[in-house]
């Protein structure tokens, strides 16, 4: 009708027409996969969450699943079985992140850098180790699997405990579930289900007057999955600084004072030269100060990143501050553009006042 001549003088009502059938196509189109979530419903906390929210830089979670075995379930608990999913849909992707709940798992990867690679391919295997250097507080799994985790896991220092023990049932009022959304997890003194808490993690931020240099990246790995080294104790720095003087100084107390997403802060008291190390992934963004005074970042451990400091009391803050020379080439290129475009537009008028002027002149 259009093409036709029909809407000539009215092309205000082919706009309107075409408008509506396009809306009404897109409703019809799309209306199979539009889902409602009641989200009052779907973010409804529980006591394991709240556990884990509170002060989350304080240590991270994990839920392996080879701690969950449908086998071991009693008929009355085999709900349970369903818990890896719940973990890895509901709690990693969606409570995690509007809870501000911090995990070594990670939701969407797909891409990951080469040293993330060669650091977990390193540690997977050792999953003591691995909970150890990465600030990982809590695991969850199968309560029975108590014994293995210190036995098999922490070679036999016992240093997991059940912190909680749990059991998944329907959300309230959900009498028929239909979907993971609809499980939670409630606390429950036979819980098929537990909270365990490892004790033997590395604090978030640790001070250490102890450190061995290693700037080889493989060798450093090794090290640090050497059961005969401690993390506790020393902290594997890949940067060329200076040994330690002493390793017998008095252990020094580092306290996060404040901690956001771009700046952390952190007081250590030093009894001597060492360095601190802030058990957060490294990266050439994040920026150092110390009593305002620029500190370069170390990568430690391989993959975290931490500072030297002198004696003393300091007041550590690091700074993600990334680097602006995109935004700069894009506003320059749009600066230039806009510069030729006024200078286009400018010449194309002066040529058609010339073009005008030379027209109005008549041949004597």
């Amino acid at each position: 009708l259009t093409m036709g001549g029909a809407f000539a003088r009215r092309t205000w009502l082919a706009a309107l027409v075409l408008g509506s059938i396009l809306t009404v196509d897109l409703v019809r189109a799309n209306k199979p996969w539009i889902l409602y979530w009641d989200y009052t419903q779907k973010y409804a906390t529980n006591p394991i969450l709240d556990t884990l929210r509170k002060k989350p830089h304080e240590g991270r979670v994990v839920a392996p699943s080879f701690l969950v075995d449908p086998r071991a379930l009693p008929p009355e608990k085999r709900i349970a079985q369903y818990f890896p999913s719940i973990y890895g849909v509901e709690w990693v992707q969606h409570h995690f992140q509007f809870y501000n709940i911090q995990s070594i798992d990670v939701a969407q990867d797909p891409r990951p850098p080469a040293d993330k690679q060669a650091y977990s391919a390193a540690m997977f295997p050792k999953p003591g180790r691995y909970w150890e250097l990465t600030n990982t507080k809590y695991v969850i799994g199968m309560a029975g699997f108590l014994d293995a985790l210190n036995s098999q896991m922490d070679k036999g220092r016992n240093r997991f405990r059940i912190a909680e023990r749990f059991d998944v049932v329907p959300k309230p009022g959900i009498a028929n579930p239909s979907g993971l959304d609809d499980l939670t997890a409630v606390p429950a003194a036979d819980g098929a289900m537990a909270l365990f808490e490892f004790t033997g993690e590395l604090p978030r931020a640790k001070f250490f007057t102890n450190w061995q240099v290693i700037t080889n990246g493989d060798a450093a790995l090794k090290t640090l999955g050497d059961d005969a080294f401690d993390p506790s104790s020393t902290v594997i720095v890949s940067d060329p600084i200076p040994a330690p003087a002493t390793t017998n100084s008095a252990p020094a107390n580092a306290e996060i004072v404040s901690y956001n997403p771009r700046r952390i802060e952190v007081k250590v008291n030093a009894p001597a030269p060492g360095v601190l190390l802030l058990n957060d992934r490294f990266d050439k963004d994040w920026q150092a100060t110390s009593d305002r005074q620029s500190l370069p970042i170390l990568r430690c451990n391989f993959i975290m990143r931490g500072v030297q400091l002198p004696a003393g009391e300091h007041t550590v803050v690091f700074e993600f501050r990334p680097s602006l020379t995109g935004l700069k080439v894009s506003l320059y290129a749009i600066s230039l553009a806009g510069v030729l475009t006024v200078l286009l537009i400018v010449i194309r008028q002066k040529d058609a006042e010339a073009e005008t002027g030379a027209s109005s002149v008549k041949p004597a």
